[in-house]
């Protein structure tokens, strides 16, 4: 186990929480030391002898589980975790996005489903989250969190001034603490670096699936219509109808439609990094959509399975990766 060596700051975090069980969540703006108080206090814990969980909702900056995925481990009782472990856990949910941005409810409610495994199997569970926090996606992102997770306490680095909404929201389970003067600060750079390495070590040992365009799904699992959509052909256009009244489809935008529908080009599907999952809606791994074949109507996955089980689903995100490259199109 590593020593532990708290920053001046932060130094009176161990003999508050010395006996603390629960669940703890970090919220901060970029390059406040969110992810380095969460391993000081996973080193903490542990070698208190306390089984611990950590959720890592930070889609572009992951520790735990591969970018645009809300990762977690759970019940761990030795730290450091080798960057294998944190980075193949079995244990995530696919975003689809660097940035929680566009898909707020969906980072905010898988979150919550994992808190609420790790918190089963775990004494102290820690919540890392993104630099998404003051703008109005930010604060709304935040406060869901709070609202489905019901943490135990909240610790916000930064000025007790930036946290008086939070603190109003939150009560006295919000607590502010200084930023640490010893924390390094990441430009995009280097946040974009850090995610390619990732990509490329997921990726490593990556294989290939031929699948048929009706194993697409264009909804998170979530949403009820993951398992709902009905694939045919209408005149050699693949169509996914989820309702009476909508349909997608999956052709040329100039072509007239009778229908309200949405159209996606196959085109515009290429390079998109995917969740891969059982027909059930188990999750598997993620994917990178490779090639497509329109007259077969079939199309060519490279991915990575974390989980055993027949990938039935595929399912688009918004981030993109050349899989020759694994360099992240933003």
């Amino acid at each position: 186990m590593e020593k532990i060596f708290w920053p001046l700051e932060w130094d009176f975090l161990p003999y508050t929480l010395d006996n603390f069980r629960g669940i703890i969540m970090v919220v901060a703006p970029v390059d406040r030391g969110k992810t380095t108080l969460v391993r000081l206090l996973s080193s903490f814990f542990v070698s208190r002898g306390r089984k611990v969980g950590w959720v890592d909702s930070d889609l572009g900056q992951s520790n735990v589980g591969p970018p645009t995925t809300v990762g977690m481990v759970a019940g761990f009782r030795k730290f450091p975790l080798s960057l294998p472990e944190r980075l193949f856990t079995p244990c995530f949910r696919f975003v689809g996005d660097v940035t929680p941005e566009k898909r707020i409810e969906a980072t905010a409610l898988y979150t919550a489903e994992l808190v609420k495994e790790a918190s089963a199997k775990s004494q102290v569970t820690l919540i890392d989250t993104c630099g998404l926090i003051f703008s109005l996606s930010g604060l709304r992102l935040k406060m869901l969190k709070m609202k489905l997770i019901k943490p135990d306490l909240v610790l916000g680095i930064g000025k007790e001034e930036e946290f008086e909404l939070f603190q109003k929201f939150y009560g006295e389970q919000f607590w502010v603490v200084p930023p640490a003067s010893q924390v390094s600060k990441k430009d995009y750079n280097k946040r974009r670096s850090y995610r390619e390495r990732l990509f490329s070590l997921y990726f490593s040992s990556a294989e290939s699936w031929e699948l048929g365009w009706e194993n697409l799904h264009f909804f998170l699992p979530y949403h009820p219509y993951f398992f709902l959509q009905r694939h045919h052909r209408e005149e050699g256009t693949p169509v996914f109808e989820f309702s009476d009244s909508f349909s997608l489809i999956l052709g040329s935008p100039e072509k007239k439609h009778d229908r309200e529908c949405r159209v996606v080009t196959p085109s515009s599907l290429l390079s998109s990094i995917c969740g891969l999952y059982t027909e059930e809606g188990q999750e598997l791994g993620l994917g990178i959509i490779e090639s497509f074949d329109e007259e077969q109507g079939t199309m060519v996955i490279k991915g990575k399975k974390v989980n055993s089980g027949k990938v039935g689903a595929v399912v688009p995100g918004l981030a993109k990766i050349d899989s020759k490259s694994l360099s992240v199109e933003d």
